[in-house]
């Protein structure tokens, strides 16, 4: 059985957002991070920053991954009968896009003064991680009021 999705551009301009979004967050926020560990190499030498990158990268895909789940979630909602209303599907689009690449940006400059920190004093990995996951919250919140915009027709 082929998929076949019928439904107004707006919603798959949502479906766009949502994926496109987060990843252009990501490559912002790595961009930050980039910095911040070229930065923190050249004032300490020989300083151990491979768990920060390690979890920041991590962090960032998870940002890009929720920007996907959300994709595929309004996608299969325009596919359904009765399809999902196509300005509901943009503003959900919108709404899970715009705060995955937020929060990707955040964790990239938190990252980079992380690493720079961390280079001198690597006592706040816990401090860093904690801060990371309450940053990640938020694109979490966003793919869930995104699913809810979407669910309610």
């Amino acid at each position: 059985m082929p998929f076949r999705v019928q439904s107004s551009d707006s919603g798959m301009h949502g479906v766009m957002l949502s994926a496109t979004l987060p990843v252009v967050g990501a490559c912002l926020g790595y961009y930050q991070l980039s910095l911040g560990a070229k930065r923190a190499k050249e004032d300490v030498p020989g300083c151990s920053i491979g768990k920060y990158t390690a979890v920041s990268s991590i962090m960032l895909a998870v940002c890009v991954m929720y920007g996907f789940v959300g994709a595929a979630i309004i996608i299969d909602g325009l596919g359904k009968e009765p399809a999902v209303a196509g300005n509901s599907a943009l503003v959900a689009g919108l709404i899970n896009g715009a705060c995955s690449a937020i929060s990707a940006v955040g964790q990239g400059y938190v990252s980079s003064k992380a690493v720079q920190a961390g280079a001198r004093q690597p006592k706040i990995f816990v401090g860093f991680t904690l801060v990371l996951i309450y940053i990640e919250a938020f694109a979490l919140y966003g793919l869930i009021v995104s699913i809810v915009s979407v669910s309610v027709t």
